[in-house]
């Protein structure tokens, strides 16, 4: 029988559809992907593809509607995640036909995703956007200072509403970079895996200029704390290094690693921290739409907005 692709016809469906992922995926709970699909606040059950052979649903993919920064202007992106097929149907193509449907019925000028099997994704046009980091060592801690403000945690209450307007003003200027309604940050906070109590913000004079967001890396051993968002009211770079002086200070860490997104070089002119790269985001450009190679290469997506 023909192999069928197309959305969930109805709430049976879509439940089946979840049952598939926890199938995929068995680290990660149903109620994972409940908030992280059902919850998106872009969801539609149309944005759901389902690949049926002999009436069965084996293969799944899930796109996120997601409007990003591109200079100063809002452009629409869709980034493609939740891919999976059923153990037993796998390594048979069905993957391949399901992202190959999606690639030829939507309309979008740019598709993101991220993954650990890039050379699988080159197939259907991706291409490997490197991500730069910065690691800074506990015992460099003396480099920073820490007397630009004070640093307490996060309120949502208290905070969001200032919280919303540095990450406006921080990231408008970027290229890829989401733009987030508040109902983007209510999704985020109810399924991103972050250390609540490690949402930091920096105020002076009970205004507040910047904030940090951190976890701890997978691998405990590294003791390795990550600062996976940063954002200053007015650019202010520099204020990375209270939050760094901060977090060395009061938690367990060797380490904090932070993307050169937030700040380059010339933040600590006499510290040379340690650099690596990630390779997991891939990004596809439509043919109908061209791309300058630089803007390609600065394309980047904070980790809470990935898909």
């Amino acid at each position: 029988m023909k192999n069928v692709i197309r959305n969930p016809k109805n709430i049976r469906e879509v439940a089946e559809a979840i049952d598939l992922l926890e199938n995929s995926f068995p680290r990660l709970k149903r109620e994972y992907f409940l908030k992280r699909i059902i919850g998106d606040p872009g969801y539609r059950i149309s944005h759901t593809f389902l690949l049926l052979n002999r009436k069965r649903i084996i293969s799944h993919a899930q796109l996120f509607y997601r409007k990003v920064w591109w200079h100063k202007k809002k452009v629409k992106l869709i980034g493609l995640g939740a891919i999976c097929t059923l153990p037993e149907f796998r390594h048979k193509g069905y993957a391949s036909v399901l992202i190959q449907h999606i690639i030829k019925n939507i309309d979008s000028f740019a598709l993101c995703l991220f993954t650990r099997i890039p050379d699988y994704y080159k197939k259907f046009g991706f291409f490997s956007v490197a991500r730069k980091r910065f690691i800074f060592k506990k015992h460099t801690s003396s480099d920073f200072s820490s007397h630009h403000g004070r640093i307490r945690h996060f309120e949502f209450a208290r905070d969001i509403l200032s919280i919303m307007a540095v990450h406006r003003h921080f990231f408008s200027s970027y290229v890829g970079i989401a733009v987030r309604e508040l109902r983007d940050w209510h999704s985020q906070f109810s399924y991103f895996n972050e250390e609540k109590d490690l949402f930091l913000i920096l105020e002076r004079e009970h205004t507040l200029f910047a904030y940090v967001r951190c976890r701890w890396h997978k691998d405990k051993s590294k003791k390795r704390l990550e600062i996976i968002e940063y954002a200053a009211l007015n650019n202010e770079n520099f204020l990375l290094a209270d939050f760094v002086a901060y977090l060395f200070g009061k938690l367990d860490a060797r380490e904090i690693s932070a993307s050169t997104l937030f700040f380059n070089e010339t933040v600590f002119p006499e510290f040379k921290p340690l650099i690596e790269f990630d390779y997991l985001m891939m990004l596809r450009l439509a043919d109908k739409r061209s791309l300058s190679k630089n803007s390609a290469s600065e394309f980047n997506f904070l980790e809470a907005d990935s898909f």
